[in-house]
Parts: C-alpha cells; sequence; structure tokens
C-alpha cells in the first residue's frame, strides 16, 4: 500500500510525541500499572505522533491534568519520548507484513540466528530468519515456564491486561534496537481494531 501520510494541518506551537526504545523497555516489558504505562501505550496507538494536549489526554486516559503532566515529565525524563514539530509520515501496509519486516531488521542488526514473535498462548505470528517449524519451536517456549535457558524471552504488554507478546530468540536483542517501538506500534494498533486483517498499520 503507499504512503498515507495525513494532511499536515499542525500549527507552528503544536508538538508531537513519538516513542523510543528506552520507553519501551521501562514500560511495555512491564504489566505494572501506572500513568506513564497508560500514556506510553496512548502514544504508540499514533505512530505519526501524538499530539501534545494536556487537557484532551488527560480525558482520554481519564486521568487528572496534574497526573498527566508529571506522566509526561517523566516520560521525557527517562527518554522513553521524542518531541517533533510536526507528525511523521507513515506508511501503510499489512499488520503481518510490518511485523515480519521489524523482526527481520532486528535479526538482521542483532546477527541473531532466528527470531519469532510469539502471542499471549505460545503461537508464533511472525518470524525471522527460521523455518516455520523452528519459528513454532521458539515460540513455543513463551507458553511454558521458562526451562530452556537458551531462548531469550522479552514480553511486551501492549495493552491494559497481563497476557504479554513474546520476542524469542537464541541472541538478545539490544534494548536500544529500533524495532522494539516498531513492533509495539503494531501490536498496539492491533488491538484497537476489530479484526486483523481490515486494517493497516505504521511501517516506520
Amino acid at each position: 500500500m503507499g504512503d498515507t501520510s495525513a494532511h499536515d494541518s499542525s500549527g507552528p506551537t503544536d508538538r508531537y510525541l513519538v516513542a523510543l526504545p528506552a520507553g519501551i523497555r521501562q514500560w511495555v516489558r512491564t504489566p505494572v500499572a501506572s500513568c506513564e504505562r497508560m500514556l506510553m501505550l496512548h502514544i504508540l496507538s499514533h505512530p505519526g505522533g501524538c499530539k501534545v494536549d494536556v487537557k484532551a489526554l488527560s480525558h482520554a486516559l481519564g486521568v487528572e491534568t496534574k497526573a498527566l503532566s508529571k506522566a509526561l515529565f517523566v516520560l521525557n525524563r527517562h527518554h522513553g519520548i521524542r518531541v517533533l514539530t510536526r507528525p511523521q509520515p507513515i506508511t501503510a501496509t499489512s499488520l503481518w507484513t510490518c511485523l515480519n519486516n521489524h523482526l527481520t531488521g532486528m535479526s538482521q542488526r542483532s546477527n541473531a540466528t532466528g527470531i519469532a514473535l510469539a502471542d499471549p498462548y505460545g503461537l508464533c505470528i511472525a518470524s525471522a530468519h527460521v523455518s516455520e517449524f523452528q519459528a513454532q519451536q521458539l515460540a513455543a517456549v513463551s507458553g511454558l515456564e521458562n526451562t530452556n535457558r537458551t531462548v531469550q524471552l522479552v514480553p511486551l504488554f501492549v495493552d491494559l491486561n497481563h497476557q504479554p507478546f513474546s520476542v524469542c530468540s537464541h541472541e538478545p536483542i539490544e534494548g536500544s534496537d529500533p524495532g522494539w517501538v516498531a513492533l509495539a506500534h503494531c501490536l498496539v494498533m492491533f488491538f484497537k481494531r476489530p479484526t486483523a486483517s481490515s486494517h493497516a498499520v505504521s511501517q516506520s
């Protein structure tokens, strides 16, 4: 699919928030409830950039403006977000293409021999540089008590429930890899829609 960048109607003083890998590491790899975690997930649901409007954001999240302002400060202080002066362009693609492409990039950057993304039930939904059988084996580990110490498991809690997706690999993936943000965008957008096949997500 082609470029789906929206008409840029931002004003000269508008600001937009995008997530950074440090934000994923601190607020998406854990299910611990907090205003910062809610805000991070909300930002991830806007792949082009979430407009900075404290009143609108506090209303959307159901929190007081004071708590929202504090959460913004904390995310920024911990390098979990970047502030832009205009929304970034996005290119629409299918969910599954998005996931596989980002896993491929992460695998290449980390020199991983293979990587799989498991759903909360331990089923493989995307993979890179492994056969289908190997991908299912990697993903299955996430559904068990992790007795296989040769498999690296990184959970991604992309909704407000405690059922994570898991990135599974034999080699560790750097926490600073931009693919973490891209994967989280894809998965958060998936949870916002009624079906996986009826939408397009950011390929950034």
